[in-house]
């Protein structure tokens, strides 16, 4: 509707047999009758166009908020980064939502188009186990939290050898630990290690992510995870000509 697909150029492979174009007077009726009834809700005139720009101004807006919950939130500066753009519609958002984020580089795959349902058919097997625990983390409950996370993990070893590992290479465990500052309710993942490395994994985690730490304050391991991740095998680079 606002020009960025062009029918002309998109194969017939639409429609119940799969030899049709893509429909341009549907989209563009069905548009229209939108703008309509948004006129008569709002008592304002917009033309389909606008309802259609509308729709991808909320795409980008919901694209780049979830991707500053998971990088500006935590500290990290987008700017920094280049966008991998992939799925059947990115090449249509990919510029404005670098822009949004003040992204500079984009970088497009020969496959972006189909790349989701190509990585979902090689993607490592995993399976993941967690248990609350609500501890002070100290170095005498470091021993009981191996326990614990040692029959996590083996419990989703077992899981993972019942989904049959035929095309498993390697196995990979990761344990962590979930850890927060008493009296608060965020907690941050560190890797499982000896008590003094988790306290400063922890605090330099809490110093990017607020800006702060909290001297004096104990640490609170709340839940522990054991993740196993079977390995698949290694792809051959492809030669895209």
């Amino acid at each position: 509707m606002v020009g960025k697909i062009q029918p002309q150029f998109f194969p017939q492979v639409f429609g119940p047999e799969g030899e049709q174009p893509l429909d341009q007077s549907g989209v563009s009726n069905k548009f229209t009758q939108l703008a309509q009834q948004i006129a008569v809700a709002t008592n304002t005139q917009n033309s389909p166009e606008h309802v259609a720009e509308g729709f991808l101004k909320i795409a980008i807006a919901n694209m780049a908020n979830a991707i500053k919950k998971i990088s500006v939130q935590r500290g990290y500066d987008v700017g920094d980064y280049t966008l991998c753009c992939f799925g059947a519609a990115g090449g249509q958002h990919a510029c404005r939502l670098a822009e949004t984020l003040g992204m500079k580089t984009i970088v497009i795959h020969p496959y972006a188009g189909v790349l989701s349902a190509y990585g979902m058919g090689l993607a490592d097997r995993r399976v993941l186990k967690e248990a609350s625990v609500e501890v002070t983390l100290t170095p005498e409950v470091v021993p009981a939290i191996a326990q614990q996370l040692n029959a996590l993990a083996d419990k989703a070893m077992t899981e993972l050898k019942e989904q049959g590992d035929q095309d498993i290479e390697t196995v990979q465990i990761v344990q962590q630990v979930h850890v927060r500052y008493e009296g608060t309710d965020s907690s941050l993942a560190v890797d499982f290690a000896e008590w003094d490395v988790m306290r400063s994994q922890f605090q330099k985690r809490y110093q990017q992510q607020y800006g702060i730490t909290l001297p004096g304050k104990a640490l609170v391991a709340s839940t522990l995870t054991a993740e196993v991740i079977g390995k698949t095998e290694h792809l051959r680079r492809i030669r895209i000509r």
